[in-house]
């Protein structure tokens, strides 16, 4: 009985990771548009589906391409109210990339590896 009990516990551990990860982005509508940083040399294009950041006009991180690129990669998304938490996973090892997205007024503060960043409405 003990290791059905274990079994099952198991079982419903990795169905619960099943479901909460997969490889399609879903992004909530306050946070759609063109963000750029006041500098101007960072934009982040956030689409239903996509969030694309470019650096000087190249683009650095596109997370629809990462998804299709990489089989071993998946995503933990979760939104609550104005936040945005979207987490890259390498599934062969466990270890992952975090990006946190506020709105914060008019603007959005991105959280990546540890630090933050303000951003604007590109309304141009």
């Amino acid at each position: 009985m003990k290791r059905f009990c274990t079994f099952i516990l198991v079982a419903l551990m990795l169905v619960m990771l099943a479901s909460c990860s997969s490889k399609e982005i879903k992004t909530p509508d306050w946070l759609q548009g063109v963000w750029v940083q006041e500098s101007g040399y960072e934009e982040i294009n956030v689409t239903a589906d996509n969030i694309q950041i470019s650096t000087f006009g190249q683009t650095s991180v596109d997370l629809k391409e990462l998804m299709i690129t990489y089989e071993n990669a998946s995503l933990d998304q979760k939104t609550k109210g104005e936040t945005y938490n979207v987490t890259v996973i390498n599934k062969d090892t466990g270890m992952g990339i975090s990006f946190g997205f506020s709105l914060d007024g008019d603007n959005i503060k991105v959280t990546v590896g540890g630090q933050t960043y303000t951003y604007v409405k590109d309304n141009g």
